[in-house]
């Protein structure tokens, strides 16, 4: 046989040997070091693996509020795109930059190779929670910075119709009204509310969930949910068809506005209220309460969630603040 005909035999063995699946072809994926034990090569769709077998994130915390550089100490938790929380850590705090590994524990796999890094808040460690994206997809390591505000509690100061005179006294986080208003069946009654950060380089709610107002009743059969409307120049108020689940079972929420956050730098934030009684002659006791809470991100089912509340009732930031209209 010549040496065409040699060529010609073995091109047709190995189409035959393709087709029929005993012979394949290297995808593009695939990479004869991929098994080497330094090997630092695109796996799984071009996903970066280090030596180790898994990628890292590093993150740090910067102070958004504070006049300067400062970097604060806060929890983080790091979440692949299958939302699920991948590992946790808590930042370094001072004036120098430090980055923590976040998780260490990232396969080199598509579905976690790119995600989120969360900021969380907790009792010991008030901050208010941010977000910010992680891609180990072409490197193995990545560093994230987060800016998050440390959070603080409110003073709130109630006045009457005509914004000048003090009808409050604080005490702990629920402003009361001193002396009771008398209202029957369909009168409408006008207040403010004056709302400032207590800490310096601080702030109320998350920039992302921002602030939940939740206002409630006591005696539905003397007050419509649409009887009480809240509004602000400094800050838009924007009123919600229904309370949130949460809001609604644990604080008995009737009707809910959202709020952006609010920080120690806005100063003083002036909130126009007016309450009327269509349904019935309200008493003692039917004064509504007014809830100011931070909405913040949280962990739940190994996951993220964003709420005012976890599963069990209890506020996820500051704890909320109260004004409490007192009626006679």
């Amino acid at each position: 046989m010549g040496n065409n005909n040699w060529i010609i035999a073995l091109v047709l063995i190995g189409v035959f040997l393709f087709a029929t699946g005993y012979l394949k072809m290297p995808t593009s994926t695939q990479s004869v070091v991929d098994n080497a034990p330094n090997a630092n090569v695109p796996v799984s769709g071009g996903v970066a693996c280090a030596s180790t077998g898994v990628n890292t994130v590093y993150a740090a915390v910067q102070d958004s509020q504070y006049v300067g550089t400062r970097y604060t100490y806060a929890k983080m938790d790091v979440v692949g795109s299958n939302g699920k929380i991948l590992g946790t850590a808590n930042s370094g705090s001072g004036s120098t930059l430090t980055w923590t590994s976040a998780t260490a524990t990232i396969p080199c796999k598509d579905s976690f190779n790119t995600g989120l890094v969360y900021v969380i808040p907790t009792t010991a460690i008030p901050v208010n929670s941010v977000k910010a994206p992680y891609n180990v997809q072409s490197s193995p390591t990545d560093n994230v910075l987060l800016m998050a505000s440390n959070a603080s509690a409110l003073t709130m100061t109630l006045y009457d119709s005509t914004g000048a005179s003090n009808l409050s006294t604080k005490s702990a986080t629920t402003t009361t009204e001193n002396g009771a208003v008398a209202m029957t069946t369909g009168s409408t009654r006008n207040f403010f509310v004056d709302v400032y950060v207590n800490n310096a380089s601080a702030a109320f709610g998350s920039v992302d969930g921002g602030i939940l107002v939740v206002g409630t009743f006591n005696n539905s059969a003397v007050f419509d949910v649409n009887d009480l409307s809240l509004s602000s120049s400094a800050k838009p108020l924007t009123p919600l068809a229904v309370c949130p689940g949460r809001a609604s079972s644990y604080d008995n929420g009737k009707r809910c506005w959202t709020m952006p956050q609010i920080k120690a730098s806005d100063g003083t934030i002036r909130i126009a209220g007016v309450l009327s009684s269509t349904k019935g002659n309200p008493g003692s006791g039917d004064g509504p309460a007014i809830y100011f809470e931070d909405v913040q991100y949280l962990e739940e089912n190994g996951g993220i969630a964003q709420d005012t509340h976890d599963n069990t009732g209890t506020n996820v930031g500051i704890e909320k603040q109260t004004v409490q209209l007192t009626i006679s």
